[in-house]
């Protein structure tokens, strides 16, 4: 039965969160950006984070995944900077951090910043350009 459930879970995934990661993600952007232009950078931070934290969220859901935060506590401050690096052993690495409510600093191998939608989304998130050579 569990199969069953998850397979229409990824059925569904396969459906429509990932077309509507695509929509909201390119929301997220336009918004971000519009409001990075006018100055309004902090508003541009909260709206983007809490867009994506929706698209991480219906990620999750249509994955059948669960994320459960353990040792919370031992992250920085929100005030703090930090920044994390994510082993990629899958590609809900970047879902599950922000499914932790913290928005860290993150970096992204150069290669990646060649694709358009990603390098929005990596502009908008401040993402540090890694090149690996």
């Amino acid at each position: 039965m569990r199969k069953i459930v998850k397979f229409f879970r990824i059925l569904i995934a396969a459906i429509v969160v990932i077309p509507v990661f695509a929509t909201v993600g390119t929301v997220a952007i336009i918004l971000g950006l519009l409001l990075r232009l006018v100055r309004l950078n902090k508003l541009s931070d909260a709206v983007s984070h809490g867009i994506l934290s929706f698209v991480a969220v219906w990620i999750m859901f249509g994955l059948g995944s669960k994320v459960t935060v353990i040792g919370k506590e031992n992250l920085p401050k929100k005030s703090d900077n930090y920044c994390m690096f994510p082993n990629h052993n899958s590609m809900i690495d970047i879902p599950a951090i922000y499914r932790t409510g913290r928005w860290p600093g993150m970096v992204g191998k150069a290669e990646v910043w060649k694709v358009p939608l990603i390098h929005g989304l990596l502009v908008l998130l401040r993402c540090v350009k890694l090149n690996r050579k």
